[in-house]
């Protein structure tokens, strides 16, 4: 198995918390005391006794698989890593780092990687966009920040953004190719989704939303 550095990678941090959830059995409300749990760890400490290979990030991670797969050889590098869907479907497209420099073309892997979705749970890796509420946000920008909101929220934007193999934040936008499974992946999943864990709290004036929706107490 491989996985990435949970200090550096979503995937990799996705990952760890995807792993403790398995081992208690939960889908939410992660707490510290689950964490403490012999079981739980000792859960932790056999997935990890299975990597061969750590990475800082899916990119690099992929482009060494890659490689491996050039010289016919991917099976030998290792047999699953963690990471987001798009990455699955950028490297079946032949582009395992997610960016095409100019001049440089696709070019589709030997053995394409099949996308696993646990049945325990697996976690959404959205990119959330705020206008924060601070005092050095002027009413201009505060304006502004509404207006590109609005902006890549449209239909005609977030096709753009399915097309680039993300599943759309606009529902209004049905999940098509390349989510599909031509590209290793199935739109019809995840069937079941993980809370994201509350960590240590904090009461800033730019937290979004009334005090009732900021974080509780940990």
């Amino acid at each position: 198995m491989g996985k990435t550095n949970p200090n550096f990678s979503t995937s990799g941090l996705s990952a760890l918390i995807a792993q403790t959830y398995a081992a208690t059995g939960g889908t939410d409300e992660l707490t510290l005391e689950d964490l403490a749990r012999p079981e739980v760890q000792q859960f932790g400490t056999d997935i990890e006794s299975a990597v061969v290979h750590y990475g800082d990030i899916t990119m690099t991670f992929l482009d060494n698989w890659f490689r491996a797969d050039q010289r016919g050889t991917s099976l030998t590098y290792a047999s699953a890593v963690a990471v987001e869907e798009k990455s699955v479907i950028d490297y079946n497209r032949g582009n395992p780092d997610g960016v095409l420099e100019p001049g440089e073309e696709e070019r589709p892997p030997r053995l394409p990687l099949v996308a696993i979705y646990p049945t325990e749970g697996t976690l959404y890796s959205d990119n959330p966009l705020y206008t924060l509420d601070a005092d050095w946000v002027s009413e201009q920008e505060r304006a502004g920040a509404e207006l590109f909101t609005e902006y890549v929220s449209t239909a005609q934007n977030q096709e753009k953004v399915l097309e680039s193999g993300f599943r759309p934040g606009n529902p209004e936008v049905a999940i098509a190719a390349p989510v599909d499974a031509a590209n290793g992946v199935d739109p019809d999943q995840p069937q079941s989704i993980l809370d994201v864990p509350r960590g240590r709290c904090w009461w800033g004036s730019w937290t979004p939303g009334p005090p009732s929706a900021r974080p509780r107490a940990c």
